[in-house]
């Protein structure tokens, strides 16, 4: 018997939507800390599976404590039962590839591979060669090492907006938790601008309407 996210569905797109009104705050740590932990429990109590708590905030599970690359890859790569929560997976593996290639100018030693075909990863010698024939290529023909991340974060807004309208399923659950991950951060980057008066023009993250 399939479970309904119905309820936590119609929660979540109110959380959602409430950020829209968040306002100026020199607390920003304190308050983003506070929402995430907030829609953790929410999640939590509404029976999400732990591992896709673990997808949808991988940079607290995944990136502390150290460990090495082929652990985080191989968790990506395992079958997350759910369309979104794979292809969001698959993303943040080809992420993590044309991010290597961009600071470090290597390809990393993969077992499991995003939508990014290891023949390419592997004979790839720039980012042009990783992304030509790759769903990323109109979006990150001018990638640099400077605007990277905001046009991953500007793509993965794009890539799940229109399942953040699902209405009663996991997949719905976790698009929302997704964007409202990448509005906290958008958050962060303003106020963090404007409490120490940097122009954040280039960084701030354009999520349309």
């Amino acid at each position: 018997m399939s479970v309904s996210y119905g309820r936590l569905n119609i929660e979540l797109m109110q959380l959602l939507d409430g950020l829209d009104h968040l306002g100026m705050s020199d607390a920003v740590d304190e308050t983003i800390l506070e929402k995430q932990e907030f829609l953790a429990r929410k999640l939590l109590q509404e029976g999400v599976p732990p591992h896709l708590m673990k997808l949808i905030f991988h940079e607290s599970y995944l990136y502390q404590g150290n460990p090495n690359d082929s652990e985080i890859m191989n968790f990506l790569g395992q079958d997350m039962g759910s369309d979104v929560a794979n292809t969001y997976a698959k993303m943040l593996i080809d992420f993590y590839v044309i991010e290597s290639r961009l600071r470090f100018d290597r390809k990393p030693m993969l077992d499991s591979y995003g939508t990014i075909p290891s023949t390419v990863v592997n004979q790839s010698h720039t980012v042009r060669d990783l992304i030509y024939t790759s769903m990323y290529f109109r979006d990150f023909e001018n990638i640099n090492r400077k605007n990277y991340p905001k046009l991953m974060d500007e793509f993965t807004h794009k890539t799940f907006k229109s399942h953040a309208y699902e209405a009663m399923s996991l997949n719905g659950v976790i698009a929302k938790s997704i964007l409202y991950c990448l509005k906290l951060n958008n958050y962060r980057i303003i106020q963090k601008g404007r409490m120490l008066g940097l122009d954040v023009d280039e960084v701030v993250r354009n999520y349309g309407n």
